[in-house]
């Protein structure tokens, strides 16, 4: 576990987030890319 982030790690890279009432029912579809993580702190 990392201790400096409280195990809180995100690795770079593109991502998709859904948002809805189910799986059935996407009413939200986003992609984004994490260039870069840092714990501030």
């Amino acid at each position: 576990m990392e201790t400096s982030t409280a195990g809180w790690v995100a690795e770079p890279g593109e991502f998709e987030v859904l948002v809805g009432r189910s799986a059935a029912d996407i009413r939200l579809r986003e992609r984004f890319r994490l260039v870069e993580s840092r714990a501030d702190g």
